[in-house]
């Protein structure tokens, strides 16, 4: 996880009335044994550093009875997410030339580094069957997956960042969803805001495979 920021420190936590009843029973202790009698044998200075070192050890019993709850506190600051499911199938450009390919490619890459420059951390995610590594700026995309599970990658971003600072998911496809469950109605969402843009030919075609043919001579 990225920190942008960190704090930690300590909290003692007990009321005023205990700090003031701990200093007045060192004070008023190290006074009725050292304040009005002198020692034998030692100086002035002797007398003081003796009676300073008292006072802090019946300082530190007393708030040992008193029994304070000390707490270790530490601050994390995560850098919110936008996160960039980019469909990596081959139907997304089926029937597409390969300028059109190589815009979409620039295009996505520069939505990235634009969330990016904004303070997001917001990788690019390509997704088929399941969700791949984060691509680097200006890597190629593919586009040469055979299934595409859309709800999956819905389900495995939402689990990845549960609890975390998710500003939000861009998804990109084209909707052709042929494994999982259905993205719509079945899948875990994110808990943040999902954001679509439309990819591909909206023209229907039949998800079919040829396993075998039969013919008579």
């Amino acid at each position: 996880m990225m920190v942008e920021s960190g704090v930690t420190g300590w909290i003692v936590d007990a009321p005023v009335w205990m700090w003031a009843l701990g200093l007045a029973v060192s004070i008023g202790m190290t006074l009725l044994l050292y304040g009005w009698t002198s020692l034998p044998g030692l100086s002035k200075t002797g007398q003081i550093v003796l009676a300073a070192l008292r006072g802090l050890a019946i300082g530190l019993i007393a708030l040992l009875l008193i029994g304070p709850l000390m707490k270790h506190f530490s601050r994390e600051v995560e850098p919110p997410h936008a996160l960039i499911l980019m469909d990596n199938s081959a139907s997304v450009v089926l029937d597409m030339d390969s300028g059109w390919t190589a815009d979409l490619a620039s295009f996505v890459h520069n939505l990235s580094d634009e969330l990016s420059g904004q303070t997001y951390n917001a990788p690019l995610l390509p997704f088929a069957a399941s969700v791949a590594a984060p691509l680097s700026s200006n890597a190629p995309i593919a586009f040469s997956g055979i299934q595409t599970d859309i709800g999956g990658a819905l389900e495995d971003i939402a689990y990845q960042y549960e609890g975390r600072n998710l500003a939000g998911v861009v998804l990109l496809t084209d909707g052709r969803s042929n494994r999982g469950v259905n993205p719509e109605y079945g899948a875990r969402l994110p808990m943040a805001p999902l954001l679509t843009i439309g990819l591909g030919d909206t023209t229907r075609r039949a998800d079919r495979a040829a396993r075998r043919a039969l013919q008579s001579l």
